[in-house]
């Protein structure tokens, strides 16, 4: 084609007019016409209702098509690459404005957050969490209202790194962000439980439940709450319609455990794990042995408890809860020196954890520091100050060593 004066429009707006339009080729023609026709204004324009290239957001530049129009078909046919600097000059050096500039720019952001989301939830379900936060990271850094990124460091921050407080934090962001998220309430609900709120917990579990009855993760922890408030059996009945929806899940097996716990049945706690761990041996490595640890001292093998809890202390040596189990478990076989160090491992990493200062403040006590002991219980008490145990412990030193 040569050159011409041409006016197209449509519904989406004008094309000219111009004096000596060029269309580069008859191609570039065709492109024009069948990204900017009404959908089913010909079959040529149905088929070519896909991403955008890099070539033809060019082309559609170099052949006059306005950038405000190219904006609206990247929002919505989106694109196949990710624009980077380099090529977002080239499009300012073909006439792009800046309301393509910045469709490509949010269009490229978008692409990459759910790139990060996807490699987030990929690690997560591997077990691999250092990467799935570092991801989730990621995409929060591109795009803060990432509801998906928000849930994912909710559930590390509180089965992982156990911090209830910031978990909260991220799953009532999710939750603000998307009201009608079940995942979201789902999240909040667990964080709540994690806080020891049993019933503010109860209630969003069940909200959720109201809003999605098949939800496996709502009806799994609904029963671990229930259990946790020793109405064993009404817990046992909602684990068993969690198991209906997702049969033979091994998380399922930890709450089991932790009913049967509760009745008083170690034996069958302890099978319930070992299935647990046994189904998802990389998931469960660290939970699953953790609390393997605790029910094989509470049965009496201490050996057993400092192996299995040696183990878990291997792949995360952050976890104040494991430190503090261990330091029991050492302290139950005799151990007192070790006993010490894990104590005061649990709380440096976790400083307001009134436990490993009352059980460090018992073995000061043994060993005759008395104001070491004295220290610790003081610590404790002003963490929680309504702890009968705390409280009854404090007092009774501090009269014993009055002068």
């Amino acid at each position: 084609m040569g050159f011409n004066t041409i006016r197209y429009s449509n519904d989406k707006g004008v094309i000219g007019p111009r004096q000596r339009t060029l269309w580069s080729s008859a191609a570039g023609l065709m492109l024009v016409i069948a990204f900017l026709a009404s959908p089913g204004d010909s079959v040529f324009a149905q088929q070519s209702r896909r991403p955008l290239k890099k070539d033809q957001i060019l082309e559609l530049l170099k052949n006059f098509v306005p950038s405000a129009r190219i904006a609206e078909l990247v929002e919505k046919e989106g694109i196949n690459f990710e624009p980077d600097e380099d090529y977002l000059r080239k499009v300012e050096a073909a006439g792009g404005e800046k309301v393509l500039t910045d469709a490509l720019r949010a269009k490229g952001g978008k692409s990459r957050v759910q790139e990060f989301v996807d490699r987030g939830s990929a690690a997560l379900d591997g077990g691999n969490y250092l990467e799935a936060e570092q991801a989730f990271n990621s995409a929060l850094s591109l795009q803060p209202n990432s509801v998906d990124s928000h849930i994912g460091l909710a559930d590390i921050l509180l089965h992982e790194r156990e911090d209830a407080n910031k978990g909260l934090e991220h799953a009532n962001e999710a939750l603000r962000l998307d009201p009608n998220n079940a995942r979201a309430r789902g999240i909040y609900g667990d964080a709540l439980l994690h806080r020891g709120e049993l019933e503010e917990g109860i209630a969003e579990l069940r909200k959720v439940l109201a809003q999605e009855p098949g939800h496996f993760m709502a009806r799994l922890n609904l029963s671990w709450a229930l259990i946790l408030k020793n109405d064993v059996e009404a817990g046992f009945a909602e684990l068993r319609e969690a198991q209906r929806i997702k049969p033979g899940h091994a998380e399922a097996h930890l709450v089991f455990a932790s009913g049967l716990e509760r009745k008083g049945d170690l034996d069958g706690a302890i099978q319930e794990v070992r299935q647990a761990i046994e189904l998802e041996p990389v998931r469960y490595q660290v939970e699953g042995r953790a609390y393997l640890g605790d029910l094989l001292r509470r049965r009496g093998d201490v050996d057993g408890s400092i192996g299995e809890l040696s183990k878990a202390l291997r792949t995360r040596p952050e976890s104040a809860s494991f430190h503090n189990s261990l330091g029991i478990s050492l302290e139950q076989k005799g151990d007192l020196t070790r006993a010490i160090a894990e104590y005061r491992e649990a709380i440096r990493l976790k400083p307001g954890w009134v436990w490993p200062h009352h059980s460090l403040g018992k073995i000061l006590e043994k060993k005759g520091d008395l104001a070491g002991a004295l220290n610790e219980y003081r610590i404790a008490y002003q963490y929680d100050p309504d702890n009968a145990q705390i409280r009854g412990d404090y007092e009774r030193l501090l009269k014993e060593t009055k002068p």
